[in-house]
């Protein structure tokens, strides 16, 4: 019985271990998977202050004021295709 138990806890030691392991290796791969967010937080940057993502590039003059740089990162300056309007269809951040 005592056998058992042990095993249990080595089981459980084991499985947290791993958890920990793939949470860790999780944080160390920003920045690969994709650009789309950054994309989406100018398209509501831009939406929160009365602009309409679709019908102007972030490239555009007019939308100078609102050029910021947060994070480390430059907006629009290292969004993805700023030359174009918004590409994803309305209620897609909210998926």
């Amino acid at each position: 019985m005592a056998r058992s138990t042990h095993q249990r806890l080595w089981r459980r030691v084991l499985a947290t271990l791993a958890v920990l392991l793939f949470i860790f290796s999780a944080f160390q791969t920003q920045g690969v998977l994709s650009d789309d967010a950054l994309r989406y937080h100018w398209d509501g940057w831009i939406g929160v202050h009365g602009v309409d993502p679709y019908a102007q590039v972030p490239e555009h003059e007019t939308l100078a004021p609102y050029h910021v740089e947060a994070n480390g990162i430059a907006y629009p300056g290292e969004v993805p295709y700023a030359d174009l309007p918004t590409v994803y269809p309305p209620g897609a951040q909210l998926l």
